[in-house]
């Protein structure tokens, strides 16, 4: 049976909401699928750290630093990846109105 995404979340919700989750042995687990799903999971984890970056989630006292880590890590990746496309041959101004513009999805990676 499949999970719905709000199944998932809440089963994920449940683990992390135990003192002893084993989150090394999560991770480990985590790499062990085919690489296009390995690839795809990836994808999905950047797409919430993009989306807690975004300002469309409310930031508490509870949730602020990961909100501000995600806020750097986006910050962080969009300065290094406008750097990669200038060193590929793009335009700086060009890169910066790509990776800066309302359609830049850090979570868009090609299935190989």
């Amino acid at each position: 049976m499949k999970l719905s995404a709000k199944e998932v979340a809440s089963e994920l919700s449940d683990f992390v909401n135990n003192f002893n989750c084993d989150e090394d042995k999560f991770v480990s687990e985590f790499f062990k699928d085919h690489p296009t799903l390995v690839q795809k999971k990836i994808g999905l984890l950047l797409k919430v750290i993009q989306k807690a970056a975004s300002g469309d989630v409310v930031k508490q006292t509870r949730n602020q630093y990961a909100i501000e880590t995600c806020e750097l890590v986006m910050a962080g990746y969009k300065k290094e990846f406008i750097n990669h496309l200038v060193s590929n041959g793009w335009k700086q101004e060009k890169a910066e109105v790509y990776v800066n513009g309302e359609f830049f999805n850090l979570s868009s990676m090609p299935c190989i």
